[in-house]
């Protein structure tokens, strides 16, 4: 009778191994969320910045449509750094009406770099020939923790020795928009 109260009142509880192996899955489970909630957030600062080098590609893109036409067909390129408040650092005269005055965009708080590239090209068809003008318009930027995404790696808005890391003559960027512009 003694031994079978004492064995149910070992049975009756959590034994130590028990309690341990409990304690190392709910300490697992909080320190993978913790990392899921860290990843998340540090992605969301990519993609922020990410977004907002689309959009000074699209903006600097708008910005070639209003150029004179003569100057696109004539010219090959030009770029330009910018800072974070969007205060065009070194800016080619192309953007300005006045060339002495400082230009600002919205750059919304990104620094990075701006590469346009202008190839004039002929269309002839049976009725007329077109003149117009493949556009390139290449954005590398900083991103968060100080990342530079782009060829560009100082932002400096020129081609370093070294920077062309596919040796193609040019500098790339997943932020590429193309697009043609057409004499009127």
């Amino acid at each position: 009778m003694i031994n079978k109260e004492r064995n149910e009142h070992i049975s009756a509880g959590f034994s130590l191994i028990t309690l341990l192996i409990g304690v190392f899955l709910l300490s697992t489970a909080v320190i993978i969320g913790a990392n899921m909630i860290s990843f998340s957030a540090s992605a969301q600062s990519s993609v922020s910045a990410l977004a907002k080098a689309w959009n000074v590609a699209s903006q600097e893109m708008e910005a070639v449509r209003h150029i004179d036409f003569s100057f696109l067909s004539s010219h090959h390129s030009y770029s330009y750094a910018f800072s974070e408040n969007g205060h065009i650092l070194g800016h080619p005269t192309i953007l300005s009406k006045d060339p002495g005055k400082a230009q600002y965009f919205n750059s919304n708080g990104i620094a990075g770099s701006v590469f346009v590239y202008l190839k004039k090209a002929k269309r002839t068809n049976n009725v007329d020939e077109n003149t117009f003008v493949l556009t390139t318009v290449v954005v590398c930027y900083q991103g968060p923790k100080g990342k530079v995404v782009g060829e560009d790696t100082n932002l400096n808005g020129k081609m370093d020795p070294g920077e062309d890391s596919n040796h193609n003559g040019r500098i790339d960027s997943p932020v590429t928009i193309e697009g043609v512009v057409y004499e009127l």
